[in-house]
């Protein structure tokens, strides 16, 4: 709450936040949907996915929710979950491939945040992912953000991205 009403303004925060005994280290805020917060796109009613709060919170439309002791909470209606797309390449102009074959399935959405440059390891997108079991759901989304591949100008091989470290499925 001290970082968030230091910032001011309205909305939702995305905080990256590391807790120390009892001191509290802020390492990022933004005052936008994050992209691993994306995942609410698919997993909760419309109008009430990290940017709907964002929305209510500025316009003052209210945010009902289910009341547990302390928390209030907003049920999903099915399990998801994301997993970024890094840039195996350098350069100018980066373009998805594998688009089609990668993204053939249900219960899978791909968004692409459409940076004009990137840097090997740069989030370039997320793959979103619903199943029966977040388990499922975070497979799914590894395996699709896998297949997609990415060129650049400067680097004109298509490329998938190697980072596999703390996944789920073995490469």
């Amino acid at each position: 709450g001290k970082i968030t009403d230091a910032l001011g303004g309205l909305g939702l925060f995305g905080c990256e936040l590391f807790v120390k005994g009892d001191d509290v280290y802020a390492n990022e805020c933004s005052p936008r949907p994050h992209d691993t917060g994306m995942v609410t796109f698919v997993t909760h009613q419309l109008g009430f996915s990290q940017a709907g709060l964002h929305v209510r919170a500025i316009t003052g439309l209210p945010v009902p929710a289910i009341e547990e002791g302390d928390i209030r909470k907003i049920p999903s209606l099915t399990p998801g979950a994301s997993h970024v797309i890094l840039s195996p390449s350098e350069g100018f102009d980066p373009m998805l491939g594998n688009v089609y074959n990668a993204t053939n399935q249900l219960g899978v959405s791909l968004l692409f945040f459409g940076k004009p440059e990137a840097h090997v390891g740069r989030r370039m997108g997320v793959v979103l992912a619903t199943a029966d079991t977040v388990e499922d759901a975070k497979k799914k989304a590894e395996q699709v953000a896998h297949k997609i591949e990415m060129q650049t100008r400067q680097a004109a091989e298509w490329k998938k991205q190697q980072e596999t470290r703390k996944h789920l499925l073995q490469k």
